[in-house]
C-alpha cells in the first residue's frame, strides 16, 4: 500500500532526522521538498526507520515523503509452490 506522510509540522531550520509510522520497502522512499521530488543521496538517505536529510529544510518549507509498505510488498508475492 502506498502512503504519503506530511512531515512539515516538523520542520523547524534544525531538524535533519524523520521517522516514518511504519516500515516501508527499502528504495521505495520518495522525499518531496515544497512539492519537488528530491534525489535519494542528494536530498536524503534513507535509514530503517525513515529518512535523514542533507540540507535542513527551512521554516515555511513543505516535507511529504511517499513509500510502499512492507504489507503492500508481501500481499503482492505469489503463492508458495504455486
Amino acid at each position: 500500500m502506498t502512503r504519503v506522510i506530511d512531515f512539515t509540522a516538523q520542520v523547524n531550520g534544525a531538524q535533519t532526522v524523520f521517522a516514518t509510522s511504519e516500515s516501508f520497502t527499502v528504495g521505495s522512499l520518495n522525499v518531496f521538498l515544497n512539492g519537488v521530488l528530491q534525489a535519494a543521496g542528494d536530498f536524503f538517505n534513507e535509514t530503517a526507520t525513515g529518512f535523514t536529510t542533507l540540507r535542513v529544510a527551512l521554516v515555511g518549507d513543505t516535507l511529504k515523503a511517499m513509500y510502499e509498505t512492507l504489507e503492500a510488498t508481501a500481499g503482492n508475492l505469489p503463492p508458495l509452490g504455486g
